[in-house]
């Protein structure tokens, strides 16, 4: 095995996907936003931050708050607070986004 310091791999702006596995696979793409320079250390330290995606609701175009899990096998399912009281599938069927 090959070993390589992450400073030497990655560079502002590049995309990646990694996956990891603890009992069942996560995939994930990530994005190098920044390069930070601190004193060395003895541990590894990697800064990420989470940006959960945005959608729109589906009926009226605000920002999606819930899922619909009937409609979303069907291609659409996001939808705002209003639309989703209002929704004709049911509550039963919403997820929090």
């Amino acid at each position: 095995m090959e070993k390589a310091r992450l400073s030497d791999v990655l560079d502002v702006g590049l995309t990646f996907d990694y996956t990891y596995n603890f009992g069942s696979s996560t995939n994930l793409r990530l994005k190098v936003v920044d390069k930070r320079f601190t004193e060395p250390f003895e541990k590894v330290r990697i800064l990420a931050r989470n940006e959960p995606p945005k959608y729109s609701c589906n009926e009226c175009g605000k920002e999606a708050k819930w899922i619909c899990q009937l409609c979303l096998e069907r291609g659409k399912g996001c939808l705002c607070d209003e639309c989703a009281e209002r929704h004709e599938c049911g509550e039963e069927f919403l997820l929090l986004w």
